[in-house]
């Protein structure tokens, strides 16, 4: 492996400074004509000096209609409208692993989303995608971020540890002699102990250097992040290394020129040191990538990539052709702003110079003021009569500059972005229209959306390294601990889960709304609680845990159990489950096909599990059988059904049958259980429904005279015979 001496990263860093110097100048002055400042100031005594010499003003009168504002702002809005955030979705949605381990992940990346407030950083990425015309990002663990977790303990000047006695003084026994109890830890508060987290930094384009002979910045051999650190900061990070901070203070005494966008000028960076962060993918040079971070003078620190995961997100604009490098919409604009910008400043100078009426008086001829009546303007003259000349508003620069603006809007293709919709308008409508503006930026919409992949793929697979199972559990709530194998065990993000980019604009959420309310119309009758829960799960404007407790709680206890089942963990039948979604469940998972390839144990676990649900269900079912043989009872009030007969008081009649209430009360209540105990049985296939009235039939045959419901032991359905007590064949 390759060891650069900090001569060499100089070298590199030169070839890779100067290969986009223009670009990098061009960017800058794309933030100073987005801000407005599209003229270099004069504003100086000099100049002033010389204006009083000459005794006129020679500056010319330049004005600014800033329209590529107004377009970057459009473009910023349609990208972020159109792909605001990214989902995690499973590589396989058959594999209930992979489910399992998507959901966790959408859990941990939405928890990082609220946390470290990405909405906001996403639009300033788009702002940096569409001005600048590159965006980038660096994702890291920072071990000094997040909040106070403890103090390290305090040493004395030998460096032995200390401890605090209980009348509060510090010694280096950790056992009081008199008392011998244990001293505590005496804490130094100036080294204090951070819970970590992580870091989303932004990195503008022209602080982001490449390769010099490479085809894309995603196939560039390394990165360069150049940035300004504070010098007691930096410091700070280098400790109490004598030379390196020696380095560190020769570098600080330089002079750096720092761009500063709110002055439009380079100002000149006091008490900060520049960092050149190195980071060079991984490669067969590099297995596990590698990482530099230096000044002009020292190497400060190095190592490999954390778990060989390359840090820095990027995506461009308009792709430069033969170059890595992109562009931004504004330099397809600059032409146009700049004639508006010239006719709008020939329109005000022709109104100063010309704008006023003018009298024209022949030679010779005299005008004088006349007598003043209320209202009235009265002038003599005598000789010719005075001529007078209209003045100028320059009207003749206005059908020029109304064309170069209109042409300067459909080369930026947003002409029709300003129209509103009148009226009311039918939801399908909307949503056509809505397709038909993400048509006309999908170009530019699929490249942020590759953007926000990226730095989502980046952050989970640092968080698998970095989480700890509390973290964790923060993020996907304690119902889940139980899973968190699933998502840290994800090897290969590709491979189990796949990030998907997600709209949640106005018109996609009632697209999806209106489809959802369609299925549950024509078929929501038709499906069992537990999958309407599911559907209403999914539901933009309804997705709320708390409502769908009800709905969802045996699917998700089930899944649960599957999963535990697959990593080998046992989980034995409750009296209370829902055993015939039991039964249904893991039947299901053991005709899938990856199932004989699991442990053979584990496959005999399933099998145990199944049988132990069907005895439960058949128990069930044999304790509303014998319900049903008891006595009916006979009390309450008497109550008229439709069935008529014979009246005894009168021969040849009839009457309507009397029947005790709580006699019906309890018809109803067998005939409610009976119903939906048979409904449930349909449910399930031929098999299990064969097994379970065997054992209904079984019990009732065997049943003691007691009158208590006997319980039958049941081996479990295994094609490779009965299982033994603890899951393993006998």
């Amino acid at each position: 492996m390759p060891n650069h001496d900090i001569a060499k990263l100089n070298e590199i860093y030169s070839k890779a400074e100067s290969c986009d110097k223009e670009l990098f100048s061009e960017m800058r002055s794309n933030l100073l004509l987005v801000s407005g400042e599209h003229y270099k100031r004069t504003s100086s005594k000099l100049w002033g000096r010389i204006k009083d010499v000459q005794g006129h003003d020679s500056a010319k009168l330049r004005l600014v209609k800033n329209h590529i504002q107004k377009i970057s702002k459009t473009y910023v809005n349609n990208i972020v409208s159109h792909a605001p955030g990214v989902k995690v979705v499973p590589h396989n949605e058959n594999e209930l692993s992979d489910q399992k381990a998507a959901e966790l992940s959408d859990s941990v990346w939405q928890d990082a989303k609220r946390r470290h407030n990405l909405r906001e950083k996403i639009n300033s990425w788009a702002e940096n995608f569409v001005d600048l015309g590159e965006v980038a990002c660096k994702i890291f663990w920072d071990p000094m971020k997040g909040s106070l977790k403890a103090y390290k303990q305090a040493v004395n000047d030998e460096g032995a540890p200390l401890f605090k006695t209980a009348s509060g003084e510090a010694t280096v026994e950790a056992v009081d002699m008199f008392t011998g109890q244990q001293n505590e830890p005496m804490p130094d508060k100036k080294q204090p102990v951070f819970e970590g987290d992580f870091v989303f930094e932004t990195i503008l384009a022209f602080n982001l250097l490449r390769a010099p002979q490479t085809e894309s910045m995603e196939e560039s051999p390394y990165l360069i992040y150049r940035k300004m650190v504070p010098t007691d900061i930096a410091k700070k990070m280098i400790g109490d290394d004598e030379d390196k901070l020696k380095a560190l203070t020769e570098s600080a005494e330089s002079t750096f020129k720092v761009f500063d966008g709110q002055k439009s000028d380079f100002i000149e960076a006091k008490d900060q040191v520049m960092f050149r962060e190195y980071y060079f993918r991984p490669s067969p040079m590099y297995p596990k990538g590698y990482f530099y971070i230096a000044t002009d003078t020292v190497i400060l620190f190095e190592g490999e990539l954390p778990f060989g995961i390359f840090p820095i997100a990027y995506r461009g604009f308009n792709k430069i052709p033969t170059s890595p490098r992109a562009r931004s919409i504004i330099k397809v604009l600059r032409p146009y702003q700049a004639e508006i910008n010239r006719a709008a400043s020939a329109i005000a100078t022709t109104q100063i110079t010309l704008g006023d009426d003018k009298l024209v008086v022949q030679a010779g001829s005299k005008v004088t003021k006349g007598a003043e009546l209320p209202g009235v303007r009265v002038l003599h003259y005598s000789g010719t009569p005075p001529t007078v000349v209209g003045g100028r508003s320059g009207e003749q620069y206005l059908g020029y500059l109304a064309t170069q603006i209109d042409e300067m809007y459909k080369v930026a293709n947003v002409l029709e972005d300003s129209e509103e919709i009148q009226g009311q308008v039918d939801p399908y409508a909307l949503l056509y229209r809505s397709l038909r503006d993400k048509k006309r930026f999908s170009l530019y919409v699929e490249k942020f959306e590759s953007f926000l992949k990226d730095v989502a793929s980046i952050y989970l697979q640092l968080a698998r390294h970095y989480f700890d199972e509390s973290r964790i559990i923060r993020a996907v709530g304690r119902r889940e601990a139980i899973n968190i194998a699933e998502f840290k065990n994800v090897q290969d993000m590709d491979y189990q889960i796949q990030l998907e980019p997600m709209t949640d604009d106005a018109q996609t959420l009632m697209g999806k709304q209106i489809q959802l309310n369609h299925l549950i119309q024509y078929v929501g009758n038709q499906l069992p609680p537990e999958t309407l829960g599911k559907i209403v799960r999914v539901m933009p404007f309804l997705n709320k845990e708390q409502i769908l407790d009800d709905l969802t709680l045996d699917d998700d206890n089930i899944t649960n159990d599957i999963l535990a089942l697959d990593r080998g963990e046992y989980r034995p039948a409750m009296k209370d489950d829902n055993h015939t979604l039991y039964i249904r469940r893991l039947k299901n998972r053991t005709k899938q096909s990856d199932f004989k390839h699991l442990d053979q144990g584990i496959q005999e676990l399933f099998w145990k599990l199944i049988g132990e649900h069907e005895q439960l269900e058949a128990e069930k079912q044999r304790a509303l059988a014998e319900a049903q043989a008891g006595f009916i009872p006979t009390g309450g009030g008497l109550a008229k059904a439709d069935l008529y007969e014979d009246d005894p008081t009168s021969p040849g009649k009839q009457r309507r049958a009397l029947f005790p209430i709580e006699s019906l009360m309890w018809l109803k209540k067998r005939l409610e259980d009976q119903g939906l105990a048979q409904q449930q049985l349909q449910i399930m296939n031929d098999q299990s429904q064969l097994e379970i009235m065997q054992q209904i039939q079984s019990g009732m045959i065997n049943q003691p005279d007691s009158g208590q419901p006997s319980v039958v032991p049941m081996q479990p359905m295994s094609p490779y015979g009965p299982a033994s007590p603890e899951g393993g064949l006998q």
